[in-house]
């Protein structure tokens, strides 16, 4: 875990500066790959007592809302532009990444259907700004340089960045939503057997 962790940083910190595409990937990276493999490494972040469904879905927009922040495009540009900024930004998507996990991990988890609504509520919440950028019909962000990745001209480039987004980002949560929904099946029938017992 340790390494799927360094490996994560590594990618996501990296500096790239001229194509949206390849730098919305390292957010996808920074905020769904490695906040689940940090909660991971550092156990006690999952660890107290159990949210109420108000505060995980309270978490889960103020983690939506942050992830559409650091994406508006003074942040996103700022970010391309300045290194020190660029980390305070990837920071915070990380941050974004740990609100939008911890309601549905270890001992802060809200149970049940509960638990797959706010996953839910996360994908719909990201894939709304993947569908932002794929078809909105002009530049949302100033990119410094003619230089795109795969000589992709500038309104591909952010096309093929929100695509990124549906592409990569919903299905990973997609399978959360699954894992959480069979969980809530076998929570629900331990809740029988214990009853039925008693």
């Amino acid at each position: 875990m340790w390494a799927a962790l360094l490996a994560g940083l590594m990618v996501g910190l990296t500096p790239m500066t001229t194509s949206v595409a390849p730098h919305v990937l390292q957010h996808v990276v920074l905020m769904f790959f490695v906040p689940p493999i940090l909660v991971r490494v550092v156990p006690g972040l999952a660890g107290g007592r159990q949210l109420g469904v108000g505060a995980g879905v309270a978490l889960v927009l103020v983690g939506i809302l942050a992830i559409y922040a650091l994406h508006a495009p003074p942040s996103f540009e700022l970010d391309l532009r300045n290194a020190g900024a660029g980390l305070a930004v990837h920071s915070g998507l990380i941050a974004a990444g740990l609100v939008l996990v911890l309601p549905v991990t270890g001992t802060w988890s809200v149970r049940g259907m509960a638990a797959v609504g706010l996953v839910a509520l996360a994908e719909l919440g990201v894939g709304a700004l993947g569908m932002w950028l794929a078809w909105i019909p002009k530049l949302v962000y100033d990119v410094p340089g003619d230089d795109r990745a795969f000589g992709l001209d500038p309104q591909s480039d952010q096309a093929a960045a929100g695509a990124i987004i549906l592409v990569v980002a919903e299905p990973l949560l997609a399978v959360e939503v699954a894992k959480l929904f069979f969980r809530a099946l076998r929570e629900g029938e331990a809740e029988d057997l214990a009853s039925d017992s008693s």
